[in-house]
């Protein structure tokens, strides 16, 4: 199952993860009421939403939030639940990055790290993820001081600067279970082994504007490329090793920024199906 956050429809579209299945329509819409950005699914199939103000939650199959999280949040970008099911929240929090960190279940923060480099003036989180160890990895923009990615060890709030060569601002970032980094930079996305700043390989994705795509275990990508209409938005779809994409979802979503994966093991989804939402206000 594949989700993809809609920027100005304010939906979460859901679809069958299958990167030469055809332009499949989408399985179900899920409104949000907020402008949905990073998506998560944890390992029992739960949806995670950052929305600016808040974060949702989504049993599978549904279509309204069972949870909704406003403590800690200031401006929620993306999220990320580990193997433990601690939720981890990243928001634009004035000239920093803020890290919150919910116990699973849990609404309040149990704990909060800030992300700064001395002399920038505002910075914005891009997505995170984990590598197979447990580390988590947060990508972060700054408008002075160049893009970085951060990776905090299990338990710790003080990151390591990975210092990698070609970052991009607010944009995906993802893990292989070799724990090769995929790491996003608009038109591109660029492929570091363990420990190494600079890229071995890049994927083409043709887009200039950031997105938080997925990556399954086999090493499929889904990249959501926005164009800010339903002429001019997709999703493309790349096997593993391969530069270019295979396959393309077109006509479903006019800003796709987030993507997400419900675990593979997962049993299927039944979906209760209710109208997209269509919204032609000025958003941020």
């Amino acid at each position: 199952m594949l989700y993809i956050s809609d920027y100005d429809a304010k939906t979460v579209l859901a679809f069958p993860a299958n990167e030469r299945a055809g332009n499949a329509k989408p399985l179900a819409t899920i409104p949000i009421g907020d402008v949905p950005v990073g998506l998560w699914v944890d390992r029992n199939g739960i949806l995670y939403v950052a929305a600016f103000s808040a974060v949702y939650e989504f049993k599978p199959g549904a279509t309204s939030p069972f949870q909704t999280i406003t403590s800690g949040i200031t401006e929620a970008l993306s999220v990320a639940v580990d193997a433990n099911g601690t939720l981890y929240v990243a928001n634009a929090d004035d000239k920093n990055v803020l890290v919150d960190e919910y116990a699973a279940g849990s609404t309040q923060p149990s704990l909060a790290f800030t992300i700064t480099i001395p002399g920038t003036t505002i910075a914005f989180p891009g997505a995170m993820t984990f590598d197979p160890a447990g580390n988590l990895y947060v990508e972060t923009a700054f408008e002075s001081g160049g893009d970085h990615v951060f990776r905090f060890a299990p338990g710790a709030t003080t990151g390591t600067d990975l210092r990698l060569e070609v970052v991009g601002g607010e944009d995906g970032l993802a893990c292989d279970a070799e724990g090769n980094l995929y790491v996003g930079n608009g038109g591109s996305i660029n492929i570091y082994r363990s420990g190494h700043k600079r890229p071995y390989k890049t994927v083409v994705e043709s887009s200039t504007m950031p997105s938080m795509f997925a990556l399954t275990r086999a090493g499929a990508l889904y990249v959501p490329l926005s164009g800010n209409s339903f002429a001019q938005s997709s999703l493309q779809e790349f096997a593993r090793h391969e530069k270019g994409p295979v396959n393309g979802l077109t006509g479903d979503f006019e800003e796709p920024v987030g993507a997400a994966l419900q675990a593979e093991a997962s049993e299927p989804t039944n979906f209760t199906t209710v109208p997209a939402l269509q919204f032609h206000e000025s958003l941020r």
